[in-house]
């Protein structure tokens, strides 16, 4: 017996005790049934909470690939953009690039030079670097024949022949060496520059088309034999 019954059965009659009996037994039920009600809402809303915590997952993952996906859009982009053009700070006629020529390769046979122009165009080695970061000739992978240093380096002078670009001196240059008694060869492109736009001292540089590295001719060889230069 419950307190309730209790205090119904110490202050009621018998047949009131029965009646109110019956109406605490009645509650009783409608309390437990709301309190199963309420546990399987409680049980509801526990379960929303956690759908929403991994909804909430899912978006931030979802919002996560979104923002690698766009980047990697803006950067295909700004990769088939195609290079700005240079500043020019002068130009270059034949006979001056003879003299070039000779300065970074003092034993060079003119009889391996070949000219397609008469003049060219001159810009920095500040602008030629800044096309390079751009090209995307040193991602390509080398393999012993195809593509080997040669193909780098039409790559690379094709990547450089667009608007604004035409005018550079730019070429390629097939040059031999000996090492340990054994012979090498190797194509690189061949252009002249200025050093900076301040000095205006013109050079002959060399651009390694597998990393971009372009340095002074006259500092990149020792002891090497030109094969072939086609500008």
């Amino acid at each position: 017996m419950n307190i309730l019954q209790g205090l119904a059965r110490a202050f009621c009659g018998h047949e009131d005790y029965e009646e109110l009996k019956e109406k605490v037994e009645g509650l009783s039920k409608e309390i437990a049934g709301k309190d199963i009600k309420l546990s399987s809402q409680k049980v509801l809303i526990a379960g929303l909470t956690d759908g929403s915590r991994e909804l909430n997952k899912i978006i931030r993952q979802r919002d996560e690939q979104l923002a690698t996906q766009t980047s990697r859009i803006e950067t295909l982009e700004e990769q088939l953009r195609p290079i700005a053009p240079p500043q020019i700070f002068g130009e270059l006629n034949s006979s001056e690039l003879r003299e070039l020529l000779l300065e970074a390769f003092p034993n060079l046979n003119f009889n391996n030079v070949e000219l397609a122009d008469r003049r060219w165009k001159l810009t920095t080695v500040a602008e030629m670097n800044r096309a390079l970061a751009k090209d995307d000739t040193d991602m390509m992978t080398w393999r012993k024949d195809w593509p080997d240093c040669d193909d780098f380096t039409r790559r690379l002078l094709g990547n450089l022949t667009v608007k604004g670009w035409w005018s550079i001196l730019k070429g390629d240059i097939w040059v031999d060496w000996k090492e340990n008694g054994k012979q090498y060869g190797h194509s690189v492109a061949i252009t002249a520059l200025y050093d900076n736009e301040v000095d205006l001292n013109k050079g002959i540089y060399l651009i390694e088309g597998q990393t971009d590295a372009l340095e002074l001719a006259s500092e990149m060889f020792d002891d090497i034999s030109v094969k072939l230069i086609k500008i």
